[in-house]
């Protein structure tokens, strides 16, 4: 269901329906709740080694924006998500390009903006297909349902979560099958 939690930590747990399905917090999110992740992404910022463009810097910047997302300041999201995708793109890392992209998505869905979030999600997985990245696929698959479901367009929910499933086996993300399934109703 939509505003339901897969997590046990309350802190972590943010109520709007973007940020409140599938995997796509960040482990540190889950353990340490969005200003603890924000502290701890600051801090891998100032480390990342040499100030210069490295994955680390790149996916400091994504937990930033993660933090933010958690928080509710989408602004401040999309400025971290936007800086963290440009490092993944000078550095030619699609895979971390298509997880930032759902991350967009994300943060423009929990602005209100649905039809920005869905071009970002059908961009994330037309790059996740192109990687062949099963895991990448289901995610973006599981946010269009979720969207699609906001809109009550039930039929492409339907078959967005299914598809989700279908991608989640194929990845072979037994957690990923069960939360495809909650999403599907079954």
């Amino acid at each position: 269901m939509v505003g339901e939690a897969h997590t046990p930590a309350a802190v972590a747990a943010p109520t709007h329906p973007a940020t409140a399905r599938h995997p796509l917090r960040s482990e540190q999110q889950l353990l340490l709740g969005p200003a603890a992740a924000l502290l701890e992404g600051k801090q891998a910022l100032h480390l990342a080694p040499g100030g210069g463009l490295t994955t680390d810097r790149a996916a400091a910047y994504v937990a930033i924006g993660e933090a933010f997302l958690a928080q509710h300041h989408y602004e401040q999201a999309l400025t971290h998500f936007k800086q963290g995708l440009r490092v993944y793109q000078q550095l030619n890392d699609q895979v971390g390009r298509a997880r930032v992209l759902r991350q967009v998505g994300r943060a423009r869905y929990a602005q209100g903006d649905t039809g920005q979030a869905h071009d970002t999600y059908q961009q994330a997985l037309r790059l996740a297909g192109q990687l062949r990245n099963p895991a990448e696929m289901a995610q973006n698959y599981g946010c269009l349902g979720e969207l699609y479901g906001s809109q009550q367009l039930w039929a492409r929910a339907l078959a967005s979560h299914e598809r989700a499933y279908t991608e989640w086996q194929r990845a072979g993300n037994p957690a990923g099958q069960a939360a495809a399934l909650n999403d599907i109703g079954l």
